[in-house]
């Protein structure tokens, strides 16, 4: 389909246009196909939302390869996400900017409520919610969440929604006060935390880097192989003890640590009366934590030992 004011392409079919036009001028750099506005927000629409590559969405909107490809690094290298071809706003943010202050607190607050929610999602609440807007691009509100709002894009950090209930809220401040309560209880000195956690060969960084454009690749065995558990604990004098084995039935107290709190999460099994007996003979105390991961310092001990294994 040959737009009148498109320029043809000697090197491609007829059906694919060049590239990007303004105000349906016919003037040129004779090295520099051009096409509409309008395709180029479907373009970066495409790769911003459906996360396909700059050539497929090329040939589905019917763009030349290159001049998608050349189009989408041109937007993905702006500071100011514009899109190529387009003048530069203003300090003020320019007459063209159709979102306003109204409608960042909109997009802020909406993002607060549904923080996986996806571009097309945040445009579907925005516009029924201001009538007087009657449309904007994906691209266009990707833009202004990143420009205006100061919303990025991350990786989700999944907590189970059990961790947030208003009951779970309420025990834990509960808890916390009853030990600030007490004067037995000191946080600096008087406690030892324990934890479980797991090992195995498939463990690997979220993250990692490349040079633009490519994937960061990283392998890993085929398979888990051995998964080891490792009992932890830890004070304020450093780590206490790391095992795989299981412990003696009688020790001698060589740290002088009798009379601490060890402090466990609240799991059936620590909650066992024998359990409990057992600490209670050693002669030290118990306090169990509510489910706030947070609240017990090894859990970033664990952190640190993923990290670096």
């Amino acid at each position: 389909m040959q737009n009148d004011s498109a320029i043809p392409d000697n090197n491609s079919d007829n059906n694919v246009r060049g590239v990007f036009r303004q105000n349906g001028s016919a003037k040129s750099e004779p090295s520099q196909p051009i096409f509409r506005c309008n395709d180029c927000g479907k373009l970066l629409d495409l790769v911003i939302e459906q996360g396909i590559s700059a050539r497929k969405a090329g040939l589905t909107i019917g763009i030349v390869v290159r001049t998608a490809q050349h189009y989408v690094k041109l937007y993905k290298d702006n500071v100011e996400k514009r899109l190529p071809g387009t003048k530069k706003l203003s300090r003020q943010g320019g007459n063209d900017r159709k979102l306003e202050e109204k409608h960042t607190d909109f997009l802020c607050s909406f993002y607060e409520q549904n923080v996986a929610a996806v571009l097309w999602e945040a445009r579907d609440a925005l516009l029924p919610a201001f009538p007087d807007l009657i449309s904007i691009t994906l691209s266009g509100l990707h833009k202004h969440l990143i420009k205006y709002a100061l919303l990025a894009l991350k990786k989700l950090d999944k907590v189970l929604a059990t961790r947030a209930t208003d009951n779970m809220l309420q025990l834990r401040k509960e808890i916390v006060l009853a030990w600030k309560a007490d004067q037995a209880m000191n946080w600096q000195n008087n406690y030892i935390f324990i934890d479980e956690t797991e090992f195995n060969m498939r463990i690997r960084r979220n993250f990692g880097r490349s040079k633009r454009g490519m994937p960061a690749k990283a392998s890993f065995p085929s398979n888990k192989g051995i998964t080891v558990a490792i009992i932890g604990a830890i004070c304020e004098k450093g780590v206490v003890d790391l095992t795989l084995r299981k412990p003696k039935a009688v020790q001698k107290n060589a740290r002088g640590m009798t009379g601490r709190y060890l402090v466990m999460d609240n799991a059936m099994i620590h909650k066992r009366p024998n359990i409990q007996k057992l600490i209670v003979d050693r002669g030290y105390k118990v306090a169990y934590l509510p489910y706030s991961p947070f609240l017990n310092p090894i859990e970033l001990f664990w952190a640190k030992n993923y990290r670096i294994s």
